[in-house]
């Protein structure tokens, strides 16, 4: 395994695969796609995140032939694309997920590098970025992928963004919405197709509040209460900040009222404008 600094926005996608993976029996990574008269619960979470896996994969271009999946997680779309018989390469920065996605493709290509950093002598087709365009820098990500696009070739974006005039989200991540058309416009993109997903993504963060008031924030209470016992002088030198990061998770517009608010989850799928 590797022994690489695992970074704070790796946390979460680290710890929650196997627990997903142990309680609804998925290696999906994302936020789950909620269909209209589906009960918002763990029990239905699995058929959920494959509505949203099988949404995004419906809507790849005709003609798209080879892909390259930005942010592959564990490889689960990657394995679904691969069944497609699509050609696809896999990238990510995090080297403890690619570990687990090698092993899981088996003869994919996965490479160890952020998005911005990746050279190839390969040009794709379609370029996929499930969930994992917010943590590209905007500055750089369209002229990135003009080096690797076939001249007609697609980029597909599934992803949240921030909808900054609105006030500030207290649930994290994701771009700026309009800045991100200015850039997207700017360096020479259009969009093709677009669908705002965000009220199927938003029932996700109801489910989500559920389990910190239900397990997280409980546990943390009895955590806090054994470490102040057995261990006051650790305590007084850490669980300031671990209680922060508690109490960012606790936040009660932390729910899908919250990420319909302040956010918008849009599919998008761009192409480079025809001179």
């Amino acid at each position: 395994m590797s022994s690489k600094r695992i970074t704070s926005r790796e946390y979460g996608l680290v710890f929650a695969q196997p627990l997903l993976n142990y309680i609804v029996g998925t290696r999906a990574l994302h936020y789950g796609l909620w269909e209209e008269g589906v009960d918002v619960s763990f029990s239905n979470l699995n058929s959920a995140l494959t509505a949203y896996s099988e949404f995004l994969l419906g809507h790849i271009p005709d003609g798209s032939k080879t892909v390259l999946d930005v942010g592959c997680g564990v490889g689960d779309l990657a394995s679904r694309m691969k069944e497609m018989n699509l050609d696809v390469e896999c990238l990510s920065p995090s080297v403890l997920l690619n570990e687990e996605a090698r092993a899981f493709l088996g003869d994919v290509l996965v490479h160890d590098t952020r998005f911005e950093d990746f050279e190839s002598d390969r040009q794709f087709d379609l370029l996929v970025f499930s969930e994992s365009f917010q943590y590209v820098k905007l500055s750089e990500v369209f002229s990135k992928c003009c080096d690797l696009l076939n001249p007609h070739g697609h980029v597909l974006i599934c992803d949240k963004f921030r909808m900054t005039e609105r006030g500030q989200s207290p649930i994290g991540g994701g771009h700026g919405y309009s800045k991100y058309l200015n850039q997207m416009k700017k360096d020479g993109f259009e969009i093709v197709s677009d669908i705002d997903m965000t009220n199927q993504i938003a029932p996700t963060f109801d489910l989500i509040q559920d389990f910190c008031q239900k397990v997280l924030k409980p546990t943390a209470e009895k955590a806090e209460h054994v470490w102040r016992a057995n261990h006051p002088l650790l305590m007084k030198l850490f669980w300031g900040r671990v209680a922060r990061k508690f109490a960012k998770q606790l936040h009660p517009e932390r729910n899908a009222r919250g990420f319909r608010d302040y956010n918008c989850y849009r599919l998008q799928v761009l192409q480079q404008r025809q001179a």
